[in-house]
């Protein structure tokens, strides 16, 4: 399915006589060997749809858990699909994500296609609602350049983690998606990823003094990875991948990764939209400790609101720590994409 051809429709259906006063106006649009998928017009407030064929035997809850406030999923009757069937109708409520809307029906129908049979098409169709749920309690657009660059260096520092404290450990300390204070957080490892381009000068900008400030007792280790922009390095797609190929004998931490991912900001559909591609270099991790150059959250006066500073590297020299003993050995994941 082509996203401009789905808006095309949509186009040409509001364009066209209204058939009832409720209801959806709808054509066919996209059949695999499992399902058919339909682009709809809602009645009578016009809204754009998707609307998929499923069998009757489904629960009505399993899906309209995932609305949120800019798109609604049902599963109800529905004039106009094969008889016997039951419609799952996506409505998209918030002009504000229509393109965003337009790339999940695609990640929708996708999804579909790539069953194995009819009855997968209700889970994985759900699969992608939930991804899609995680990504839009806390985006409403596509991820900056600069926040591509900050994704990247998380997952550098999250692929050597698994060698360190295992790959279930390692995904679930990667909290910063979640809104996590720092990047990685648990009884074992607490850590903040930087990323810097050399190019433009050799320091982080560090965008919370809390960023730098473990609970008592715990050593924290600041994470500083080496982004530059080049058409030899590999896209966000493919860092996401080659940690993917390191969890694929730990299905829930695999599960767990992609939705971390989700909240991040980045779904696989959208890496046609993300196309930049970076070369990451080897970590460079220094121990946050009494003496670090640092802006401590107490030193902080009363109505003071916010502060963002920047630190630069070269003054770390007495911090710096072994890469390999603070986050974990270079991994080798089997996707071909290296990580640092």
């Amino acid at each position: 399915m082509k996203m401009a051809n789905l808006f095309d429709v949509w186009q040409e259906l509001r364009d066209s006589a209204p058939r009832a006063s409720t209801g959806y106006r709808m054509r066919q649009y996209g059949t695999s060997g499992h399902t058919r998928c339909y682009a709809a017009i809602s009645e009578p407030d016009g809204c754009p749809a998707f609307i998929i064929e499923l069998g009757a035997s489904e629960p009505r809850i399993r899906f309209s858990a995932f609305s949120t406030r800019a798109f609604t999923v049902d599963y109800q009757k529905a004039d106009g699909i094969s008889l016997g069937s039951v419609a799952l109708i996506l409505v998209l409520h918030d002009s504000a994500f229509a393109e965003l809307f337009a790339i999940l029906c695609t990640d929708v129908e996708n999804a579909i296609n790539l069953s194995p049979n009819a009855n997968a098409v209700p889970r994985e169709a759900a699969a992608v609602f939930e991804r899609w749920r995680a990504f839009l309690q806390r985006r409403s657009a596509l991820l900056t350049r600069e926040e591509v660059r900050g994704l990247i260096g998380e997952l550098v520092t999250l692929a050597r983690l698994t060698s360190l404290i295992g790959p279930e450990a390692a995904v679930d300390a990667w909290k910063g998606p979640i809104g996590g204070v720092r990047d990685f957080e648990n009884e074992i490892i607490h850590a903040e990823s930087k990323t810097f381009s050399p190019s433009t000068g050799v320091s982080v900008y560090i965008s919370d003094p809390l960023q730098l400030e473990a609970p008592s007792g715990h050593p924290l280790k600041l994470v500083c990875v080496a982004l530059d922009q080049s058409p030899s390095g590999d896209t966000l797609m493919d860092y996401v991948l080659a940690v993917e190929s390191l969890l694929q004998r730990h299905g829930n931490s695999l599960d767990l990764f992609r939705q971390r991912v989700a909240a991040a900001g980045f779904l696989p559909s959208m890496a046609a939209a993300l196309p930049e591609t970076f070369v990451a270099f080897e970590p460079r991790v220094f121990e946050v400790r009494d003496g670090f150059p640092r802006i401590l959250p107490g030193s902080i006066p009363p109505g003071v609101r916010s502060v963002r500073f920047a630190l630069e590297l070269a003054v770390l020299g007495e911090f710096a720590i072994d890469t390999d003993s603070a986050i974990g050995c270079k991994p080798q994941p089997s996707h071909p994409v290296p990580l640092p």
